[in-house]
């Protein structure tokens, strides 16, 4: 899903409603529907396919600011500072 995000895409997740997947939802670019909801994830790829036709699938891609906080740069910023945070502590 992270892939997905940091390359602007939208994305459809089969996720609980409560948990990562759902506070990430709320940020846009991502489509949430419960495991066993079938005429939701029927509904939502409709909507993506209709979207696509239509050249207008880019209205679902997650905002901007999102992408960029989950993209390789971002991402590997904050291992190297979780990492020296560690070494500091343990010196």
């Amino acid at each position: 899903m992270a892939d997905y995000i940091a390359a602007g895409k939208p994305v459809l997740a089969l996720s609980p409603a409560r948990g990562v997947v759902a506070d990430l939802a709320q940020q846009g670019g991502i489509r949430r529907v419960d495991l066993n909801d079938e005429g939701g994830i029927a509904a939502a790829i409709g909507d993506f396919y209709k979207a696509f036709v239509n050249g207008e699938l880019t209205r679902f891609n997650p905002p901007e600011v999102f992408v960029r906080h989950i993209s390789p740069p971002a991402v590997a910023e904050k291992f190297l500072d979780a990492v020296e945070s560690i070494c500091r502590k343990s010196v």
